[in-house]
């Protein structure tokens, strides 16, 4: 397989993985993301729900271990290669999207 097909792979097997949001205005709606208060992973309520949190095995329930506030949004493909997913200590995480900042901290 080229590495160019082992990419676009990849980016199919991602994209599942991002929350699916509806842009603003023609008539959709605007779908809330809420962040795990642990490792910032952002997904809407009913991802959470659904999956709980991926990364946290001891997620135990919606309100205790996520929030409405945050600031900032990172989406990692491969975090144990990216930079950006290095820098922030999200090296160990699936791949999806991220806060860069939870809680007081983003107020």
């Amino acid at each position: 397989m080229t590495s160019q097909s082992q990419a676009l792979d990849q980016l199919v097997d991602f994209q599942s993985a991002i929350p699916k949001i509806s842009r603003m205005g023609g008539g959709g709606s605007r779908t809330r993301l809420f962040a795990c208060v642990r490792c910032h992973l952002l997904k809407t309520k009913e991802q959470f729900d659904k999956n709980q949190c991926e990364n946290c095995p001891d997620f135990d329930s919606f309100e205790e271990n996520t929030t409405s506030i945050y600031e900032g949004i990172v989406t990692l493909i491969n975090p144990k290669e990216s930079y950006v997913g290095n820098v922030l200590g999200l090296s160990d995480v699936i791949p999806g999207m991220y806060a860069m900042t939870v809680g007081s901290s983003a107020e």
